[in-house]
């Protein structure tokens, strides 16, 4: 199983369904994504705020400590989610250092947290003030 926190991530598409997210070509999953058929990405919470800075963090132990379980088709889930989508691989397309993974999304199941984006270094929950 591989995981990643994502600094950049977007609707593309409405018809088809289609998301993007960007990956450093220097993550150390980065190999295992570009040759993975589907992803899943999950909309962290207040509550997920550890377990998405300790997997923004090169060559941690991403699965140590943590409370991080597999959904039922054996991807990567948080409890209690903001959102899981789970997509199938579109395209691969070179930005710069990064990999915009396009998505066809294939599934999506909205929780009911609350989520949370990354702002200045930092967790801010929607409708906050930035500092």
């Amino acid at each position: 199983m591989h995981v990643f926190t994502a600094s950049s991530f977007a609707a593309l598409s409405l018809d088809p369904p289609l998301v993007l997210v960007c990956l450093d070509q220097g993550a150390d999953c980065f190999a295992a994504f570009i040759a993975a058929e589907q992803f899943v990405v999950n909309i962290v919470t207040p509550a997920h705020e550890k377990l998405a800075k300790k997997f923004a963090t090169k060559g941690a132990d991403k699965f140590a400590h943590g409370t991080f379980e597999s959904d039922e088709g054996g991807y990567p889930a948080p409890p209690d989610a903001a959102a899981v989508i789970r997509c199938e691989l579109e395209q691969a397309v070179p930005g710069g250092d990064h990999v915009i993974l396009i998505g066809r999304v294939h599934d999506a199941q909205i929780g009911s947290g609350e989520p949370v984006t990354w702002h200045k270094g930092d967790f801010l929950r929607l409708g906050e003030s930035a500092t």
